[in-house]
């Protein structure tokens, strides 16, 4: 991982285009997943890059968006528009190698659930919801409840809980907090 903020946001852009292009998981989001999830603990994703539309964050939130863009890609909802269309997303390697890679992301992701950045921590939680959905994780789902209800109240005063509850909305799982 580079040290320099201008790389580091290329690098970031380059998750959005050629690995997760259009609402698409491709051969190479699998290992880009893992390598997200291994770093996002390092200081150096603290470092404030520019996202899409130009607006200041943590580098680090820019990455758990990043997990919570492809975490929605292979969930029960994605699965269901794609059956709707014909195409069964078991026939996608890709989508059922990252579908097992849900509950290591979670446990990336689960660390930052009470970060002192407001960006990183609704990233976080946007990110951790977006997981739910792997049966895997249904444990996890009191858990997440509990430790982020207090935070998801407070989001109600400066309007990101709209961000936050938009990660969930639709997902039967997720309903329930």
């Amino acid at each position: 991982m580079a040290d320099d903020a201008g790389a580091q946001a290329r690098a970031r852009r380059h998750l959005s285009d050629p690995v997760h292009h259009q609402n698409t998981i491709y051969s190479a989001t699998v290992p880009a997943a893992l390598y997200v999830a291994a770093i996002l603990s390092d200081p150096r994703t603290g470092t404030v890059v520019a996202d899409r539309d130009g607006q200041a964050l943590p580098l680090r939130a820019a990455l758990l968006a990043w997990v919570t863009s492809v975490a929605i890609e292979v969930d029960t909802e994605a699965e269901a528009k794609m059956a709707d269309v014909g195409l069964c997303l078991e026939e996608h390697p890709e989508s059922v190698q990252v579908r097992a890679l849900r509950p290591r992301l979670f446990q990336a992701v689960s660390g930052f659930l009470h970060a002192p950045d407001l960006a990183v921590q609704e990233a976080a939680i946007a990110a951790a919801v977006s997981l739910m959905d792997a049966p895997e994780l249904v444990q996890q789902r009191a858990f997440l409840s509990s430790c982020c209800r207090s935070d998801l109240e407070g989001c109600v005063s400066n309007g990101s809980l709209d961000r936050v509850i938009a990660a969930g909305r639709g997902h039967e799982g997720r309903a329930s907090w």
